[in-house]
């Protein structure tokens, strides 16, 4: 028995699952994710497309959005702040250099930031990256003593 394909675009991994299955169809999730701004585990593309007729059991590949994070230039920012920023990001803090600073108003304040993929490449601020990259950071903080 023969079927069409539903449009699952825009709907979440689950929602796009108990869809398919609904009329018969099995969904494989592919394993690259897209770089989008719509949220994480979107269902941005699939093949067949909709409209399309399949057979019962037949098969949907979907590819799903890895979300998308932007950055932030956090220099000059407060430390602690700086901190709870990047982690609500997802972002780990691989290293922190201590650097003298030359007054009392800029002490505890990020100094530089430094961005790193999963193969620690340097990443530029305001650049945006997949939500589900190991995405690294290297802070410098002035401290005065």
């Amino acid at each position: 028995k023969e079927q069409v394909v539903p449009n699952v675009k825009g709907k979440t991994a689950l929602e796009a699952e108990a869809e398919l299955e609904k009329v018969g169809f099995k969904m494989i999730i592919l394993p690259e994710r897209a770089l989008s701004r719509e949220p994480l585990d979107t269902v941005l593309m699939q093949s067949p497309e909709e409209g399309d007729v399949l057979s019962a059991n037949g098969i949907v590949q979907v590819t799903l959005s890895g979300g998308s994070i932007q950055l932030p230039d956090l220099v000059g920012t407060d430390y602690d702040k700086a901190v709870r920023s990047l982690e609500a990001l997802g972002i780990e803090i691989k290293e922190v250099k201590e650097i003298k600073a030359a007054d009392a108003a800029s002490d505890n304040q990020v100094a530089a930031i430094q961005y790193l993929d999963s193969k620690d490449y340097p990443i530029s601020t305001g650049t945006s990256v997949l939500q589900t990259e190991k995405t690294r950071v290297i802070l410098a903080k002035y401290v005065f003593k």
